[in-house]
């Protein structure tokens, strides 16, 4: 009977946690109108930041908690230095630059001629 219980405040524990969590995502929805940009900001960073320590988990045979420490410890530095470097350049944190030129072809723009 106890292990009954446990399963059953883990099932309700896990329920009040999901509904907390979409109402947290509905109250940002609500209120910032460019809701996908920074959906997609956030997930970029978030797989970009767990990238290394998912690969080293699935590939490297040798992969410790030590290593997956300093993995995040890494991309932390990272993130710091390039609001860091972002602040010194005085250009707004995550904006977006006004514009790229890839192999002739410009990103946030029209098509430029080579």
């Amino acid at each position: 009977m106890p292990s009954q219980v446990r399963e059953k405040s883990t099932v309700y524990v896990g329920r009040a946690f999901i509904l907390l969590a979409n109402t947290v995502a509905f109250a940002i929805a609500w209120g910032k109108p460019n809701i996908f940009e920074l959906a997609i900001s956030w997930a970029f960073s978030g797989f970009a930041a767990l990238a290394p320590v998912m690969l080293a988990a699935l590939f490297w045979k040798r992969s410790t908690k030590y290593g997956a420490l300093t993995a995040v410890l890494f991309v932390t530095a990272a993130i710091l230095w390039t609001g860091w470097i972002e602040k010194g350049a005085r250009a707004a944190q995550g904006s977006k630059p006004a514009e790229v030129v890839i192999n002739g072809m410009t990103l946030f723009g029209t098509i430029s001629s080579p």
